[in-house]
């Protein structure tokens, strides 16, 4: 979307920034954001912001290179109830550790978290070093040449929505001529999508 819109507006400033769902509403509120790409707003946000799905994804099990599972095509997430689990922090992601959670607890289990670091690369890193397993989006990768092995799950989680986000009270031709790209573009974004993972 980036790389298209760029294209089509070379003179235009965009500027991108990282941020965790709680740092891109702050910045929501204070005005330095026109557009966000994140989980669905929380209920009490929904009034105020105009919410568009990009794309689904659903969790899948990233596992260590030789897991005792590491063969299966799908894997049943009870036949992991006594693994250690590596977990995004939860102010990272809410959605996506809290649907990890639940997904565990309709499996029959809470899961036993070890780790829970703050970047998507060292949950990945922590899994390769054979300290824990963890649930992910299917879409998520870690570094190229990491061996983690992913896997669907026997029973699909509900689906992860990624949404583009932006505030009602915005109205800015640039926002308008970005929104009309990612529109002509969300069918072949969630093509990509199903085509990448396992």
């Amino acid at each position: 979307l980036v790389a298209a819109y760029r294209r089509h507006y070379p003179h235009v400033d965009l500027q991108i920034s990282h941020m965790n769902p709680a740092e891109q509403l702050r910045a929501f509120d204070e005005g330095r954001l026109d557009l966000g790409f994140s989980r669905p707003l929380p209920a009490a946000r929904r009034a105020f912001f105009h919410e568009e799905i990009l794309y689904r994804d659903y969790l899948s099990v990233a596992l260590p290179p030789d897991h005792r599972l590491a063969g299966e095509k799908k894997i049943r997430l009870e036949a992991l109830a006594n693994e250690s689990f590596i977990f995004l922090l939860r102010s990272e992601s809410p959605t996506l550790f809290d649907l990890a959670i639940e997904t565990c607890r309709r499996a029959g289990f809470s899961p036993k978290i070890v780790y829970q670091p703050d970047m998507i690369m060292t949950v990945f890193a922590l899994i390769e070093c054979n300290l824990g397993v963890s649930l992910l989006p299917r879409f998520s990768r870690g570094l190229a040449g990491q061996k983690t092995i992913r896997r669907p799950l026997a029973e699909p989680s509900n689906p992860i929505c990624l949404c583009a986000i932006w505030p009602k009270s915005v109205h800015r031709p640039t926002l308008d001529a970005f929104l009309e790209i990612m529109r002509s573009q969300k069918p072949s974004l969630q093509k990509e999508i199903d085509r990448l993972v396992p």
